[in-house]
């Protein structure tokens, strides 16, 4: 329905052949084909790429915690290690992890007035990220 009216906006003018090339190559791959009144299976199953259900559930939607993290093991570990570096590199970071989760249950200091601003930063940060998945699951929730 909307794909018809931007054709008939003319937005399209000059490249209808690239467009209805990728028109098909995602229904193929995301949607399905129609053959003979029927839907053919889509390369993707919707299960793997739809997030209907992660929304709803308040489920991370990707997957940049785990990309980081191993982003920074990388930083850290030497080329072509091997597997007795890699058991280093993991038990340091363990120890790492257990300073700052004993860090975590101390009590706070006084701070400093720079760490006050960043916590407000961050707190910022994250009410806005908060307040966007709440529009986002109230447009999801709409649909069945």
């Amino acid at each position: 329905k909307d794909y018809k009216k931007m054709e008939r906006s003319g937005c399209f003018r000059g490249k209808e052949g690239q467009v209805k090339e990728f028109v098909r190559y995602f229904t193929r791959t995301y949607i399905g084909l129609k053959l003979k009144g029927k839907r053919a299976a889509p390369s993707y199953s919707h299960s793997f790429w739809n997030h209907h259900d992660v929304i709803l559930e308040d489920l991370p939607r990707t997957t940049n915690m785990c990309e980081g993290y191993n982003a920074a093991l990388n930083l850290v570990s030497p080329k072509r290690a091997t597997i007795w570096q890699v058991i280093q590199v993991i038990r340091r970071e363990e120890a790492y992890t257990m300073t700052k989760i004993n860090e975590s249950l101390e009590e706070p200091d006084d701070g400093e007035e720079g760490d006050e601003e960043e916590e407000k930063t961050r707190n910022a940060r994250a009410t806005e990220i908060q307040k966007r998945h709440a529009r986002l699951k109230n447009i999801v929730s709409g649909y069945a």
